[in-house]
């Protein structure tokens, strides 16, 4: 019978030793530092952060250990026993990747690469089913955390589209810490008294990719129960869908990527020429998911761009007055207390003129007819809680270059 519960059991008393890892703590910390840099890209663009420090960290490391959970019961269930070594080598050529474009520090790339010089090479000498079957249940993991967690907290911003006119979009950017756990294999001239902490019944296919190490005379092999520390991440722009589409599109794309992986890593350790098509899909058919997302965005029209007359609503802070009085993303304001507006300036002026009353002709598609209406506020404009989309660029906006759909991490005054 298969060890269902002591897997859980073991993995369930990792956790502490994971904390107690120093290692872990810098990546909570390097998660933190990225969700503050948000925070105060969304306190320039919109005035306000829409969630605090605090319950972003809180819940992308809560996700994180369920995630590393997933992932660690997937690989010791399967049989996936890393080579210490092999390990050495894979974040430093991530971080090497990353250099020369953030996006590769993705372990798709550096584990191909990697693999292709021991293959060709025989430098550095690594396990390739190992390799990539880890690379593979790290992305199962991401896919599952993207479509839970994924669009949640995806921050409006103002892009610049074609002829300079303004478009709506939402950038989500997530960070999870994972402690996973895995089964290495420690080469050592000494012998400890244990190896596994605990001694479960294995069926006769387990592992499913069988270890091959070479083990030097006087040397002995053990299997360890091991907590590494991770760090996921997901960055994508939603420009023709809601965030909740595009996470969940990513989602699928990338779950059907690492099945497929996963199926080359455990065939390439009975038929070993295969490894190298393993190796080659890892960082291609990554690239083809990248490229397949980004295609989806260019096929398809931006869900929010400027219209030429009125102001449209393109984000509605949950909670606010804006919110209550049942305004949507996709509503245009045409005037102001009678007056026409186009623009923020319109609005501030609008405001001077009549600071504690607000009288909006608004226009909104309901079930595929344009709608005309009148809301009335007591109160100025910036106490709604929206987010309007001007027709031109105005204040803090990201750049995107639309021909090839990559995101330009830099902001523009205008």
């Amino acid at each position: 019978m298969f060890p269902f519960y002591e897997i859980g059991r073991v993995l369930v008393l990792s956790l502490p030793v994971a904390f107690l890892n120093p290692v872990f703590w810098i990546v909570i910390a390097f998660v933190v530092l990225q969700y503050k840099r948000i925070n105060k890209l969304e306190d320039k663009m919109m005035g306000r952060a829409r969630e605090s420090l605090f319950r972003r960290s809180v819940y992308s490391i809560l996700y994180g250990i369920g995630g590393g959970l997933i992932g660690s019961y997937i690989l010791i269930s399967i049989g996936v026993c890393v080579p210490s070594s092999d390990m050495i080598y894979l974040l430093p050529v991530a971080l090497l990747l990353m250099m020369i474009e953030p996006r590769f520090m993705c372990f798709s790339y550096s584990a191909g690469l990697i693999g292709i010089s021991s293959l060709i090479f025989q430098w550095p000498r690594v396990s390739v089913p190992e390799m990539g079957a880890l690379v593979a249940v790290l992305h199962m993991v991401e896919s599952v955390l993207i479509y839970l967690n994924g669009a949640s907290g995806a921050t409006p911003v103002i892009m610049e589209g074609e002829e300079k006119r303004a478009q709506g979009g939402f950038l989500m950017q997530k960070f999870w810490p994972i402690p996973l756990t895995l089964i290495l294999i420690i080469i050592s001239n000494t012998q400890s008294l244990s190896g596994l902490p605990w001694e479960p019944s294995w069926p006769s296919w387990w592992p499913l990719i069988k270890p091959e190490v070479s083990i030097p005379s006087g040397y002995f092999a053990e299997f360890w129960v091991i907590p590494i520390p991770a760090v996921l991440g997901y960055s994508a722009v939603a420009l023709s869908c809601p965030p909740e589409e595009k996470a969940n599109s990513s989602a699928m794309s990338l779950g059907i990527y690492s099945i497929f992986l996963l199926i080359l890593a455990v065939l390439s350790d009975r038929i070993q020429p295969l490894q190298y098509l393993a190796v080659l899909f890892a960082p291609i058919g990554h690239e083809l998911v990248v490229h397949l997302e980004r295609r989806k965005e260019r096929d398809r029209p931006p869900l929010f761009i400027a219209p030429d007359d009125g102001l449209m609503v393109f984000h509605v802070f949950p909670g606010s007055i804006g919110d209550r009085m049942n305004f949507k993303p996709g509503y245009i304001i045409k005037k102001i207390n009678g007056r026409a507006v186009t623009s923020i300036e319109d609005l501030r002026e609008c405001n001077e003129a009549s600071p504690f009353y607000v009288e909006m002709d608004i226009e909104y598609i309901k079930n595929g007819n344009k709608v005309t209406g009148l809301e009335t506020f007591q109160g100025t404009w910036s106490n709604l809680g929206l987010l309007f989309l001007p027709k031109y660029l105005e204040g803090y906006y990201i750049q995107v270059k639309t021909n090839s759909g990559f995101l330009r991490r830099f902001f523009g005054r205008k």
